[in-house]
């Protein structure tokens, strides 16, 4: 009798302690989730979260709807991160732009679109990471985007304005150099 209750000790024990571990597993499974780069691994290619994000604004009269789809893109040319040696996909990004509820302007956007404003080391390990809505100015909608080394805070800042009219122009972001030359 006493070997039969010793028995079920044990195995209540193993069963708690494996509902335990599968507890602190799910909760850093939503840790995880707060994280830029998931852990999944394309034919071993760390790939960072997908981005959805939609809004509106007013723009002289207008309502605006963008949608920002960002993904990572297994067609692109791979990242390799100097130091660690990791390899990444990099990103596509899908601009979706309706203007009072008609298309208006749709564009996907690579590291390639940025080439001009990047260096040789951001031209080979950077990915294109960011892409945001940033303000509205007098000639259309500004984005911020920009191309970093992965998981690290070396990045250049770029910015995209939509005009009304639909055309583009990229430029860099030299706000954010004005402020760091100041401090």
């Amino acid at each position: 009798m006493k070997i039969i209750a010793l028995m079920l000790l044990c195995l209540g024990l193993v069963c708690f302690t494996s509902c335990r571990n599968n507890v602190t597993n799910s909760s850093d499974t939503s840790q995880d989730t707060v994280l830029s780069y998931d852990e999944t691994f394309n034919h071993g290619a760390i790939e960072m979260s997908s981005l959805n994000v939609m809004d509106s604004v007013v723009y002289k009269g207008h309502v605006y709807t963008y949608n920002i789809l960002r993904v990572s893109d297994s067609t692109l040319a791979r990242v390799k991160d100097p130091e660690s040696q990791n390899i990444y996909l990099d990103n596509r990004v899908e601009l979706k732009i309706m203007r009072d509820g008609a298309d208006f302007y749709v564009k996907t956007f690579t590291k390639t679109d940025f080439e001009q404003f990047l260096d040789e080391g951001f031209r080979t390990n950077g990915l294109l990471e960011g892409f945001v809505f940033d303000d509205t100015a007098d000639e259309g909608l500004r984005f911020a985007t920009s191309v970093s080394y992965p998981q690290s805070d070396m990045y250049i800042s770029l910015t995209i304005l939509v005009k009304a009219d639909k055309s583009v122009v990229i430029a860099k972001d030299n706000l954010i150099d004005s402020a760091e030359e100041t401090e």
